[in-house]
């Protein structure tokens, strides 16, 4: 099983994911895109079929428990790359806590009350 570090990564990931409205596929489509960029005249349709076999890799990477927190921190990191590339603003989305479970409940509904009352002042 991951790590609290990972499981706090993997949460955020998600968070950035589901904000942008972009699922695992797409978002994988997107590393594929970068990366079949620099392949030079593909045959016709072996792309597609080695994007194929590419995210089925990248489903099984996802299932794994025990993924390293810098591969996460990498993937959120290309996450606001494409977003920036597209023009899309993500300051919303880093002002969002993380659950981590280290927080009293209470406590971290208080502590996110007083962030959203800081917010609205601005």
């Amino acid at each position: 099983m991951g790590t609290d570090r990972t499981k706090i990564l993997e949460n955020h990931l998600e968070r950035l994911l589901a904000e942008l409205q972009w699922s695992r596929r797409k978002f994988a489509r997107m590393l594929f895109e970068e990366e079949w960029d620099d392949l030079i005249d593909p045959v016709p349709g072996e792309k597609e079929e080695e994007f194929e076999r590419f995210y089925a890799t990248y489903r099984k990477r996802l299932t794994r428990g025990s993924r390293r927190p810098a591969v996460i921190e990498k993937e959120v990191k290309r996450v606001f790359d494409f977003a920036n590339n597209l023009g899309i603003q993500l300051d919303r989305v880093v002002r969002k806590p993380l659950s981590s479970g280290l927080l009293n409940e209470e406590f971290a509904q208080d502590l996110e009350g007083l962030c959203k009352e800081i917010r609205s002042r601005d």
